[in-house]
């Protein structure tokens, strides 16, 4: 039902983005649940038992990063009505070159992670 609903643009952007009509809250849960996955979860501990406690400052990071981006770049993109940072990327330059290259560093470095 997915992929017919997809093959038409508006039924995919209803389809993806939930016709805008879903709150914060299962917004802000779908995205932590898919933040901290079982990997995290387990990986942490460990990660600090074997090579100390610095990872505790990526964990700082992250809690001083997420109001910053609640706060100022996910409101910037609900009034542009864009899915994605990548759109944007292409909008602002005019390229779709960006909006690749911009996707292939994220997964170049989520791979090298």
């Amino acid at each position: 039902a997915a992929a017919a609903a997809a093959t038409d643009t508006t039924a995919s952007a209803e389809y993806n983005l939930a016709a805008r009509s879903i709150s914060a809250i299962p917004i802000a849960v779908s995205i932590t649940a898919s933040f901290l996955s079982g990997i995290s979860v387990l990986g942490g501990p460990a990660e600090c038992y074997a090579h100390g406690i610095q990872y505790n400052l990526i964990v700082l990071s992250f809690l001083l990063s997420s109001p910053i981006i609640a706060l100022v770049f996910i409101p910037f993109f609900f009034t542009l009505r864009i899915p994605s940072a990548y759109y944007y990327l292409e909008m602002r330059f005019c390229s779709r070159r960006v909006r690749t290259l911009a996707a292939l560093f994220f997964i170049v470095t989520t791979l090298l992670y």
